[in-house]
């Protein structure tokens, strides 16, 4: 298990991307496998609903697209960063 403190976020301003301090935690759990599902939960007691999210990841790096939840854009952007 790793823990990451969240030392700033990114949010979308009138479709301008601002940069902000967010005081948040963020803790992540995984381990090595074959299989390309993600499952991305919040326990953010504000945060849009849903607040579990299953999304596959392509075979050919290809960019994971923003939805909804909102919220769950930015890990999505961590994780195709690291891929």
């Amino acid at each position: 298990m790793a823990h990451i403190t969240a030392q700033s976020s990114w949010s979308d301003v009138d479709h301008h991307l601002s940069k902000k301090a967010l005081p948040l935690v963020t803790v992540v759990v995984g381990g090595p496998t074959s299989a390309q599902e993600v499952t991305v939960v919040t326990a953010a007691k504000d945060a849009d609903e849903p607040r579990r999210v299953d999304f596959a990841l392509t075979g050919d790096g290809s960019s994971l697209p923003p939805g909804l939840p909102r919220w769950a854009n930015y890990v999505k952007g961590v994780i195709q960063h690291y891929r």
